[in-house]
C-alpha cells in the first residue's frame, strides 16, 4: 500500500483547485463601519447590497453594483476578493480578528 501511495505522489496533480475564501458580508460591514453586525445602519447597507446584486455570493464573484456604498467598504470587499486578508486567531472565548493587507 505504501509503495502505491509513493508512486501516485510522484505524479503531477491534473486538477487545479481554485478556492475562494470569503468573509460573511454583514461581518465585513460591521468591521469596516463599526458598530454591531445587527445595527440598523449596517443591516440597511447589507440589505441594499444584497438587493442590488441579487445574492451575497454575486458580490464575491465580482458581479457588483456599489451605488451609494461607502468607499472604505468597497475597498474592503475588493481586498477580500483578492485574498488580501487574514484572521488573527481567537482563543478561550475570544473571537479572532479580521486583518487586511495594505
Amino acid at each position: 500500500m505504501l509503495s502505491r501511495i509513493q508512486e501516485l505522489s510522484d505524479q503531477i496533480n491534473p486538477f487545479k483547485l481554485n478556492y475562494q475564501y470569503i468573509v460573511p458580508l454583514l461581518h465585513l460591514i460591521s468591521i469596516v463601519l463599526g458598530r454591531s453586525e445587527y445595527d440598523r445602519r449596517n443591516l440597511s447597507i447589507y440589505q441594499k447590497l444584497v438587493q442590488d446584486n441579487d445574492t451575497e455570493y454575486a458580490i464575491w464573484e465580482g458581479k457588483s453594483n456599489f451605488d451609494s456604498i461607502p468607499d472604505n467598504l468597497i475597498e474592503a470587499i475588493q481586498k477580500v476578493r483578492k485574498g488580501k486578508f487574514w484572521f488573527i486567531p481567537g482563543h478561550d472565548a475570544v473571537y479572532g480578528k479580521l486583518q487586511f493587507e495594505n
